[in-house]
């Protein structure tokens, strides 16, 4: 069974993007409206490894790319963001989801130049890696919408 989040609306998109993460850390995520969110789809408290009882606050970006691989070209209106929201306390984790491709070679420039922006630690979670939390959790797979399955 596969997935097509291509199928998704960005909102939709951002929905499942949250709730994949909520379940995977075990913790809530907070989502924020797609006006004004300062550069944050979402946030959780605490860290994508686990927490070492520090409270920290992280934040989720979603960036719709159907059909296409996720490249630093495409992310360069987030870098100022992202510097902004690690100078405020606001990005200890800095993850970004997408429902497109990831390179193995993206993925070390985007976490480069987001780390160099001030993140404490950038990851880039792609569509595979979405599917893979779909496919092996039930509870997730009840928040797709029909038209996305490929049966």
């Amino acid at each position: 069974m596969s997935y097509d989040l291509t199928q998704l609306g960005w909102n939709a998109f951002q929905d499942l993007a949250c709730a994949v993460t909520a379940e995977v850390l075990k913790r809530p995520v907070q989502m924020f409206l797609g006006s004004n969110d300062g550069g944050r789809d979402g946030a959780f408290l605490g860290t994508w490894n686990g927490d070492s009882g520090e409270t920290a606050k992280s934040t989720i970006q979603c960036i719709g790319k159907p059909g296409a691989n996720l490249t630093l070209a495409a992310l360069q209106d987030e870098l100022p963001k992202a510097a902004t929201l690690a100078k405020q306390g606001l990005a200890e984790d800095y993850v970004i989801m997408t429902n497109g491709g990831v390179s193995g070679e993206a993925d070390a420039q985007i976490c480069k130049a987001f780390e160099a922006a001030g993140v404490k630690t950038c990851r880039v979670l792609g569509g595979s890696w979405i599917e893979q939390q779909l496919a092996e959790n039930a509870k997730l797979r009840m928040l797709i919408p029909r038209g996305v399955w490929d049966w």
